[in-house]
């Protein structure tokens, strides 16, 4: 009986993993074209935020762009989680970059772009390490879940149902005995009483 559970609760166990496989395969799909268009758009940002620091730096001398970001508060992230088959990983994150100064420019038009193009990549580099986060976590659950699925489909459930075969093999073996005795003690006890 013990057996017999043993192997229960491995099939079951393993048809348990494969649906949580399947769902963190449709989760890891979704998180990994997340993460490819959130990368694509802090790329692009970080370069349009690069060449307006550049051109105020050109404009406005390096000194003027180093009292810019000296000025600019600093910014204040809040992650949201999320659980998807007892796996969290950050889902979402609000980001506030607080006022933008209003005299921290100088009145340089290159300037004020730099500063509203660094805050839009600065937005997009939290999304994209959101993605990133999340789609870490939910292929390492997805390693491991495999793992554990492939070690019970491979290894404990052949195990458990050879030796319940072995165990099934021993009790006929041992009804068939007890079966030949007791017809030789009828037999005995026949020619005995005879």
């Amino acid at each position: 009986m013990w057996l017999e559970h043993r192997v229960e609760v491995a099939t079951r166990g393993a048809g348990l993993l494969d649906r949580k496989r399947r769902a963190l395969v449709q989760e890891h799909r979704r998180l990994r074209v997340l993460a490819r268009d959130t990368e694509a758009e802090w790329r692009r940002t970080a370069g349009e935020a690069e060449l307006w620091l550049n051109r105020a730096a050109v404009m406005a001398g390096e000194e003027k762009v180093a009292l810019l970001v000296a000025r600019h508060p600093q910014a204040q992230v809040t992650v949201r989680w999320r659980s998807s088959m007892g796996v969290a990983f950050a889902s979402e994150a609000n980001i506030d970059l607080g006022a933008s100064p209003h005299d921290a420019s100088g009145g340089s038009a290159a300037a004020d772009l730099a500063v509203a193009a660094s805050r839009v990549a600065v937005d997009a580099a939290v999304k994209d390490a959101v993605a990133r986060s999340a789609l870490k976590r939910i292929s390492s659950e997805l390693a491991l879940t495999g793992r554990r699925q492939r070690a019970l489909e491979r290894r404990w459930l052949p195990a458990l149902t050879a030796a319940r075969e072995r165990l099934n093999g021993a009790i006929d073996e041992l009804e068939r005995e007890e079966a030949t005795r007791a017809v030789w003690a009828r037999r005995r006890q026949r020619r005995s009483g005879s």
